[in-house]
């Protein structure tokens, strides 16, 4: 039994060692730490305003809290859901005047 055993650590050992280094060592991969740039608190609000705009564009009442949103205060976040409203609105009214001008635009019913 002990021959048995000792025959077995010595397969496994050799199987191993023959894995490991054979001539010329690998290179190890290498590993990029990107920080995330710290954003001012103008910036995180614009953000939040865009991503209000652009759930408003996707959903006519959008219920989630968008998640560049996530750290402001409530107030700061019902300033930017009402920004995000009025951005949406003005870009819709935006496209369709460009439809109105343009003879080939077919997005709007006109009669």
């Amino acid at each position: 039994m002990r021959r048995t055993t000792v025959a077995l650590l010595t397969a496994g050992s050799l199987a191993l060692a023959g894995c490991s280094s054979s001539g010329g060592s690998k290179p190890q991969p290498t590993v990029t730490v990107t920080k995330t740039p710290q954003l001012s608190a103008a910036e995180r609000m614009q953000n939040c305003v865009d991503a209000w705009a652009k759930a408003y564009h996707a959903a006519k009442d959008p219920t989630e809290t968008p998640a560049p949103c996530n750290g402001l205060s409530e107030d700061d976040q019902l300033n930017a859901q009402f920004k995000g409203l009025n951005k949406r609105n003005r870009e819709n009214v935006q496209a369709g005047q460009d439809c109105l001008a343009d003879p080939t635009c077919t997005s709007l019913p006109v009669p």
